[in-house]
């Protein structure tokens, strides 16, 4: 759980905020183990990255930008080839 805490707090720093404010290790980790089980394939990309992809997607996380939200993922799922499979 550690490292997917790690990431929310860096992405807190980076001004993102969650929908569901506040979120438990538990979740975090739930979110990025899923993302790996959809996705075996993309195992070797870095684990900031499938991390980000993983809460940002699930909590709909927005970066905070002066007084308004702006939604500006850096990258998405579909920047890097997954796509929610049906």
């Amino acid at each position: 759980m550690g490292p997917s805490l790690a990431y929310y707090d860096m992405l807190y720093e980076m001004e993102y905020r969650c929908q569901d404010g506040q979120l438990t290790g538990q979740q975090l980790r739930d979110v990025v183990v899923n993302l790996l089980r959809r996705y075996p394939e993309h195992r070797d990309t870095r684990a900031s990255t499938l991390s980000f992809l993983a809460i940002t997607d699930a909590f709909n996380c927005n970066r905070q930008t002066g007084s308004q939200q702006a939604r500006t993922k850096a990258a998405t799922v579909e920047n890097i080839g997954l796509r929610a499979k049906k």
